[in-house]
């Protein structure tokens, strides 16, 4: 009797990404995401929301997005597929509606994303032109639309780049600051919330912070 396992025809194939990608662009294009939307756009709600505690909210959205790229890590490892999340749910629960439901909740939750972040640099472009905020935000997703239908190459080529620009920014912010970590010691308990209801402050400001996130997938 016959025991092996017939090979799926090209069609019966998943598709897979072809390998265009390095490293280092890959490295640099996920701190692009999550610089871009953490540190420039969304820092300042965070501390509006959990006060001096807004580290410790950052460092608990830290832990939950370290979490959940592990797991981003194996699944991929396992289904090198060019679906990402929507392939993980079919082949988790066997349903293409569900793949479906995933991969439409992921586009939403892009179109979401491109739109607060456009809208978090709008007071920074104001500063260099005076233009309304809805026309900088078109502009800007206008702009980088474009830059995403280059191939796949050219376009985290262009992120990467600008991820290097955005980390030399906190390189430079870090200079400067630095002679204000002397305060630091004396003042370390504010970081620390003395009652519980403060707390509820800082779980909201993780949960912010995790947005902030969004793109180490």
């Amino acid at each position: 009797m016959n025991t092996s396992v017939p090979t799926p025809s090209h069609s019966e194939r998943p598709p897979h990404l072809r390998r265009a990608l390095g490293l280092w662009r890959l490295v640099l294009y996920g701190l692009g995401v999550i610089i871009g939307a953490g540190i420039y756009v969304l820092i300042g709600t965070v501390v509006a929301t959990a006060g001096m505690a807004a580290p410790l909210s950052f460092l608990a959205a830290g832990i939950l997005a370290a979490l959940v790229g592990l797991c981003y890590a194996e699944l991929g490892a396992r289904f090198p597929e060019a679906a990402g999340a929507a392939a993980y749910v079919k082949h988790g629960f066997g349903s293409d509606r569900l793949s479906q439901l995933t991969g439409l909740a992921v586009a939403a939750v892009a179109v979401v994303g491109a739109a607060s972040i456009a809208h978090g640099c709008i007071g920074y472009a104001q500063r260099l032109v005076d233009l309304p905020g809805t026309s900088i935000a078109g502009g800007i997703v206008l702009c980088f639309t474009a830059v995403a239908c280059l191939r796949v190459g050219e376009s985290v080529g262009a992120a990467a780049v600008l991820a290097a620009l955005e980390v030399a920014g906190l390189l430079v912010l870090i200079v400067l600051g630095t002679p204000a970590l002397s305060a630091l010691p004396a003042r370390v308990d504010e970081l620390i919330p003395a009652d519980w209801s403060a707390w509820h402050g800082v779980a909201a400001g993780a949960f912010l912070a995790f947005f902030a996130f969004i793109g180490f997938e």
